[in-house]
């Protein structure tokens, strides 16, 4: 089936392509099985805390050349087309009282797909529970998905499926039944959203923070692809062969670029003419690349098989759980009442699942005979899987070192040097891996074992030593005084000279790499990776930790002058700060203001305060 995204009708006068985000999506058209439509009313108050400029340009909501800078009438649409919430079950039998010409026109869906968190493990209760789609919006050859969080409770949330019945939004009697987005939370993912994104990785964004007051608010997001492998999960799993292809189809017809897969080798282009085909391998690639690069930068997203707190095109979506670690934390498990989760090490056997599950669903939409899972864990895909995975860790490992695109193509085109990075790679991971103690301590969300290391400290630090050379070789006590977490006990230095051995071996594996790249390159290799490095390893580096506490101070300081600027200037700079931008901050002119602002200067010391003291954290 092929699915047409069609323009919509062009819309006049200031800020009209808002206009098109108006509860229609080609979704819709799948049928009522895939979704539940909702009126939705204005709700005529909020302000707007944050906007992301950058993305409404993309999107082609505001002009290329508008200024960063909030105006009346662009607060006000962004209020009637986002300020609102859902008319539910529960206002339909209380006969809540709405006046009609608040009432939007269109219907808003909540989609239906899977989650591991009901008891249904079909995805027969489960979905959108406290969101609904505003539409999508085309740019150019561009489309994006737009939905909102905050705008009601539906009969899809973990609430109401346990309670078996219709819930009030902002009812706090169940939990996971609200409806509602607590403001701390939006603020929180309108920067970790931003930082990811400029990370290279596929991520929602949010567009705007919306403040209700009372502590509460709407975060709407956007992205090109906002569907998760759980939306076809859940008809596999109720053995419904005919929606289960119709959302496949809708998603290759109308999400999938016309990419040819390329071969873990990257040197043969793999010939592919079936589109199931060639979907299955792009989904291959991109979730054995996604999981290399959690693994290697340390970031936590909570992969499980069931496909949700992912998207289809291998991204992150929903940042309640996610957690971004200053050192290797790959122990850490957050506790979620009922259950641990996964930890950083264990997101790779869960995108391989999510991938062999997915195998599972098209091989039932083309053969219409459903086999078992165990079948497929010898498909051609799954030693794809690994091989891709282990050569997009090998790249992002040398990202942390400092290796840019060409380096890497270099350093791994001649068989000495690449043999010499593999043992490097070895080198660096054992001292990653290094805990303080053996058993599990208890943190404030989970369990945990601290890692006695922060190599990012090393991979920044140490280009720029070997460059000097006034201070000779590295020493063990150096770089003890260079990486010991701040959360080791002092007892644990003695691990560092019990491995004393490891210790050599990693110099002579980093000093054999650069001395072998040195030769083939006319640029000074040490400077390149120490500015490099500096990118990837900030030294007051924004941690799940230090993240909590930075939003805490902004909203408070927000709170207290009742000025919006201060979420918005402080999200923008720290997102730039933390993503090495400090050239774009610069040069842009808000941030001059800010150094004039003693309410801003007061914060932003405060915010680099809490980078440096919990830079080691999870």
């Amino acid at each position: 089936m092929t699915v047409k995204m069609s323009l919509k009708k062009p819309q006049t006068g200031e800020y009209s392509a808002f206009d098109a985000i108006d509860g229609s999506h080609p979704y819709k058209a799948l049928g009522e099985e895939f979704y539940i439509e909702y009126p939705v009313f204005n709700l005529k108050k909020g302000k707007v805390a944050y906007f992301n400029y950058d993305l409404a340009r993309e999107m082609g909501l505001i002009p290329k050349d508008h200024k960063q800078k909030m105006t009346p009438k662009l607060e006000q649409k962004i209020l009637d087309t986002f300020s609102i919430q859902i008319i539910n079950e529960y206002d339909v039998l209380s006969k809540k009282r709405i006046p009609s010409h608040l009432i939007k026109p269109n219907k808003y869906m909540a989609t239906r797909y899977l989650q591991l968190q009901h008891k249904n493990k079909q995805g027969k209760t489960s979905g959108d529970g406290r969101s609904i789609w505003n539409g999508f919006i085309k740019n150019g050859k561009k489309s994006w998905d737009v939905s909102s969080r905050g705008t009601g409770v539906t009969r899809l949330s973990p609430g109401s499926a346990e309670s078996d019945k219709p819930l009030r939004t902002g009812n706090t009697d169940t939990g996971y039944g609200c409806g509602q987005a607590e403001i701390d939370e939006l603020v929180s993912c309108a920067i970790m959203s931003e930082v990811v994104h400029k990370m290279g990785i596929s991520t929602e964004r949010v567009l705007t923070v919306i403040d209700l007051g009372n502590g509460v608010g709407i975060g709407v997001r956007a992205a090109e692809n906002l569907f998760r492998p759980a939306h076809a999960f859940l008809f596999l799993k109720q053995n419904r062969w005919e929606p289960l292809k119709q959302v496949i189809d809708f998603f290759i017809d109308s999400k999938e670029a016309p990419v040819t897969p390329i071969n873990p080798t990257n040197k043969v282009i793999v010939p592919v003419t079936d589109k199931y085909e060639a979907f299955l391998t792009n989904f291959c690639d991109r979730f054995a690349s996604f999981a290399a690069q959690l693994e290697e930068h340390y970031l936590f997203v909570w992969l499980d098989w069931d496909g949700d707190n992912v998207l289809m095109d291998a991204g992150i979506i929903d940042y309640g759980s996610v957690r971004h670690f200053g050192s290797c934390h790959n122990q850490y498990r957050y506790d979620d009442v009922e259950r641990f989760s996964t930890n950083l090490l264990e997101q790779k056997q869960k995108a391989r699942s999510i991938v062999m599950t997915m195998i599972q669903a098209v091989d039932y939409v083309k053969t219409k005979t459903k086999k078992s899972l165990d079948s497929f864990r010898r498909h051609p895909l799954m030693g794809r899987f690994e091989k891709q995975f282990n050569q997009k860790q090998l790249y992002y490992f040398s990202q942390k070192l400092g290796f840019n695109d060409l380096i890497f193509a270099q350093a791994t085109a001649q068989t000495e040097t690449h043999r010499a990075l593999l043992k490097l790679f070895k080198a660096c991971h054992y001292w990653e891996n290094l805990k303080t103690q053996p058993g599990f301590s208890k943190v404030a969300d989970g369990i945990n074992k601290n890692p006695l290391c922060n190599m990012r400290n090393f991979y920044r630090e140490y280009p720029a030593y070997k460059e000097d050379g006034k201070s000779g070789k590295l020493s063990i006590d150096d770089f003890i005084s260079m990486t010991w977490t701040q959360s080791s006990p002092k007892k644990s230095t003695q691990l560092f000279y019990k491995n004393s051995a490891r210790f050599e071996d990693l110099l002579k594996c980093y000093d054999r790499v650069t001395n072998f790249m040195s030769k083939n390159s006319n640029a000074n290799i040490l400077t390149t990776l120490a500015k490099n490095a500096a990118r990837w390893n900030p030294s007051n580096f924004l941690t799940g930790n230090s993240l909590i506490h930075n939003v805490d101070n902004i909203l408070e300081q927000y709170k207290a002058f009742n000025r919006e600027d201060i979420v918005q200037l402080n999200v923008e700079k720290l997102v730039l700060y933390v993503s090495g931008e400090t050239a774009s901050l610069r040069k842009k002119s808000i941030y001059d203001v800010a150094v004039a602002d003693k309410v801003n200067q007061k914060l932003w010391d405060q915010i680099m305060m809490n980078l440096h003291e919990f830079r080691d954290e999870f």
